[in-house]
């Protein structure tokens, strides 16, 4: 990427939330169906049909858009997924043979080096099967949830060189088992194999705890490395391990998933944020791949499971500090920038339905509405799902129903 400016955030120019003064970017109804303000959702929508356009011309150019890796992250299968959500709110299904066509690449080009949804052969798999099922060819889709399946022994085998992080690792692979079992209605993923996967998870954990002689229960690192955040680190993996929670024993969720999970946030700074990784102590990154952002998914649930009040306050302090320092200049992706900051305003939302954080999610939705003003770094791939301006216009189509709207490829199981 190239960047103009080495610092990292933009000040807030929007005024804190006041009840009855500033909510006048939404209201909700009596039936609590949350209607935007109509200038706000006229910006949006126009803004979606510019990224799409611009999406579109990418589609069209081989040369700039078919060479693009088969990845969900920056690759074909991201495209593919916006196109067929596209799809999901417009009913045009010419996005939809978008999304078969560009998928269907993508599975000719897997690798079988990665199993991960997000930078593996599993997210081509799981969203084919989505998009097969969508277009009626029922047994394509099955075929698809099969070859999905066959993954598992790699990521089971613990003499492996799987990783167990989400971006590359075990975790994303077992969220590829939860997405199709949520998504996907002709066919399932069995329990069974999603306890295997949740137990290698742990086992692995559980191995590097115990070689490194650590008091915390479950260690995990990626390259020799324990990072925290959402994508290469802790907060990813316990994120996914809770969202498997019904595969879980009390004895795992309550001595091994709990403690870990009160390390990590023992690793929190004064600000909210949360460090990158050990040893760390810069508070710097606050995106979801790296920072609070991306944790604030893992204390949504485990709040919901476990009912622990630190996990709540953790919450609004996260909250808090992405509202000070969450306009990145670094541009508006999910992974590292507005958009994917914005929709940590949304999950805290949906667990405390409180307005003051879905006011602070419009707030960022308009800021991303002028996208092509504050973006001080090009993104390596500009059109795509994690880096570029499919996860961009994914993040305003998603907000315009914000009671639904989950982070894509994280969330959404």
């Amino acid at each position: 990427m190239e960047t103009k400016n080495s610092s990292r955030y933009h000040e807030n120019p929007y005024p804190n939330y006041v009840k009855g003064e500033t909510s006048n970017l939404f209201c909700i109804k009596d039936n609590d169906v949350i209607a935007l303000n109509e200038t706000l959702d006229k910006k949006i929508r126009q803004t979606v049909a510019r990224l799409v356009n611009d999406i579109d011309k990418e589609y069209e150019s081989s040369d700039k858009f078919h060479d693009l890796d088969h990845s969900v992250y920056v690759g074909t299968s991201g495209q593919a997924m916006f196109y067929f959500f596209y799809y999901l709110n417009t009913r045009n299904s010419k996005y939809l043979d978008k999304a078969q066509r560009l998928i269907e690449r993508a599975l000719r080009r897997r690798r079988k080096r990665r199993f991960s949804f997000l930078n593996g052969d599993a997210g081509p798999l799981a969203i084919s099967a989505l998009i097969y099922e969508a277009l009626n060819k029922e047994e394509q889709a099955k075929n698809s949830i099969t070859e999905l399946k066959a993954l598992a022994h790699h990521v089971i085998d613990l003499n492996s060189d799987t990783v167990d992080e989400i971006l590359y690792g075990r975790a994303g692979y077992l969220y590829s088992l939860l997405f199709v079992n949520k998504n996907v209605k002709c066919t399932h993923v069995d329990g069974a194999l999603i306890r295997q996967v949740v137990e290698s998870i742990l086992k692995s954990g559980q191995a590097l705890s115990a070689k490194k002689q650590s008091s915390i229960p479950l260690e995990y690192e990626w390259h020799e490395k324990n990072y925290y955040g959402a994508a290469h680190g802790v907060a990813g993996i316990l994120f996914t391990l809770l969202k498997a929670n019904a595969h879980l024993t009390d004895r795992e969720r309550d001595t091994l998933v709990k403690p870990t999970l009160d390390a990590l946030l023992k690793e929190s700074l004064p600000s909210g944020n949360l460090k990158s990784s050990q040893g760390s102590s810069a508070d710097r990154l606050v995106q979801w791949c790296h920072g609070c952002p991306g944790f604030v998914s893992l204390l949504e649930v485990a709040y919901e499971i476990y009912k622990d009040q630190s996990y709540l306050d953790s919450l609004l302090q996260s909250s808090d500090h992405v509202w000070k320092a969450g306009l990145l200049r670094k541009g508006y992706s999910l992974c590292h920038g507005v958009a994917g900051n914005a929709y940590s305003f949304l999950t805290v939302y949906h667990a405390t339905h409180n307005e003051e954080q879905l006011y602070r999610a419009l707030c960022f939705a308009d800021w991303c509405t002028q996208y092509n003003q504050h973006e001080e770094m090009v993104p390596d791939r500009p059109c795509s799902m994690y880096e570029g301006k499919a996860g961009l216009a994914f993040f305003l189509l998603d907000i315009l129903k914000p009671t639904n709207a989950k982070f894509p490829g994280y969330e959404d199981i």
